[in-house]
């Protein structure tokens, strides 16, 4: 009797051992299976799903800042390592899968495109991460737009008030520049914000074309401000997230 007693524990421990290995692998099997264009944390359940849009893409460049030198910075290349720098931040949070609508520069998929790739991957927010662009090199402000007032106006609220007035600390220092103004939220009726299912919201941090901001942009490193900008969304998608 003893030693069927002993069989029956060790048969409890290696049902319960290859139980647990089955679901390590079944868990492992679901990470690498996350739809094409996202990237899951490697840590926790997913439970946060996250859309970003770099806008324009391929031959849409968006706004152009020409250098005296003849060099051209280009809003699609300046927005699409934003939204990677903000998908690096999320990712290495717990349970978070963040999608990009684009991943190179060889697209540039139409409004309509943009949101149903972040209906598909079921996001529970839609960014879309612009640069603004005006003739007066002067001009630098942050700005947030809705597209359906219902499901958008309160986030884009939210990612305003996390961009700014953070984008006016420009020397990341905790101090007011008075370099960048505010200029609230409004309207924007984009086929990208309209036609998605999920809160939305096109930030327009900064103007690419202001001749300082320009250069700033420039900074590739991890303490630039292409850096600061993605901290920020990435903080507002996240305090969004676990209000």
């Amino acid at each position: 009797m003893k030693s069927m007693l002993r069989f029956s524990s060790a048969a409890k421990v290696a049902a319960l051992l290859s139980l647990l290995m089955l679901f390590a692998a079944t868990s492992s099997v679901a990470r690498a299976q996350a739809p094409s264009g996202c990237w899951d944390s490697s840590s926790g359940p997913i439970t946060k799903i996250v859309a970003l849009d770099p806008g324009h893409g391929f031959n849409d460049s968006g706004a152009v800042y020409r250098f005296a030198s003849g060099d051209e910075l280009l809003e699609k290349n300046v927005v699409l390592d934003i939204a990677y720098r903000t998908r690096d931040i999320l990712v290495n949070k717990v349970g978070y899968r963040v999608c990009l609508t684009r991943m190179d520069d060889s697209t540039n998929p139409s409004n309509t495109e943009r949101a149903q790739y972040a209906n598909s991957v079921n996001a529970n927010v839609f960014v879309l991460i612009h640069l603004n662009g005006s003739s007066d090199p002067m001009v630098n402000y942050t700005k947030t737009f809705w597209g359906k007032k219902s499901k958008d106006l309160k986030f884009s609220e939210w990612m305003y008030s996390a961009l700014y007035p953070a984008m006016d600390d420009v020397d990341w220092d905790g101090v007011r520049d008075n370099e960048v103004s505010g200029n609230g939220v409004g309207q924007f009726a984009t086929g990208a914000l309209l036609k998605s299912n999920m809160p939305g919201t096109l930030t327009e941090s900064v103007f690419l074309t202001n001749s300082r901001e320009a250069e700033r942009l420039l900074d590739t490193t991890t303490s630039g401000r292409r850096q600061q900008i993605a901290d920020v969304i990435a903080s507002g998608i996240d305090g969004w997230l676990n209000r």
